[in-house]
């Protein structure tokens, strides 16, 4: 009888999903606008076709952006989030590695190089 009563665990994981989906969109809209997140995430459905296009400042990935060159001691600024959302596509990654919303809190700041990298 108490197995029937209490309510199933498993039934909150799908509006647990559509939670940290709608959150997730919020916080992308609240960089990047409305108008720029739904022609990233519906770009040909009536609503991306809808919405005109403007143009978009697009950076090229060359060689010399992969490999830093950074050492020990050095000051680095980090780009601000509209920077970093202007290189990122629909599913907010950029060469595979994703930008998540507890990033955001080193934007626009600078550090201090701890430790260069080793190849």
């Amino acid at each position: 009888m108490v197995r029937f009563t209490l309510p199933d665990p498993r039934s909150a994981l799908p509006l647990r999903r559509y939670w940290w989906n709608l959150k997730s969109a919020v916080w992308y809209i609240s960089i990047i606008g409305i108008r720029e997140f739904a022609s990233r995430v519906f770009p040909h459905t009536r609503l991306g076709k809808l919405i005109p296009k403007r143009k978009r400042k697009t950076r090229s990935v060359s060689k010399n952006d992969e490999v830093l060159n950074v050492q020990s001691g050095e000051w680095v600024e980090v780009r601000s989030a509209k920077e970093i959302f202007a290189t990122l596509d629909r599913h907010a990654k950029l060469r595979g590695l994703q930008f998540t919303r507890e990033m955001q809190k080193y934007c626009g700041k600078r550090f201090k190089v701890y430790r260069d990298s080793k190849k």
